[in-house]
């Protein structure tokens, strides 16, 4: 399967000095690309990415295109 463009984002939290408390709910990451890659590919970076910002909840908007004939 072959994922034609992509768009990951990570929201968490930072902390504010300035506060002297953690902000919540911002973007800390953006990762997109309309140049896509195989789900072989895609899936061990996705899982590096919930890793590495100790992601707790993963969610999924997937749109699937059915091919289109000439008549």
């Amino acid at each position: 399967m072959y994922i034609d463009k992509y768009n990951v984002e990570v929201i968490g939290q930072k902390y504010n000095q300035k506060k002297e408390k953690y902000d919540n709910n911002l973007t800390k990451l953006t990762l997109n690309s309309t140049e896509g890659m195989h789900h072989k590919k895609f899936i061990p970076m996705l899982e590096e990415l919930m890793e590495a910002n100790d992601g707790c909840d993963l969610e999924l908007n997937i749109k699937i295109r059915q091919h289109q004939y000439e008549d």
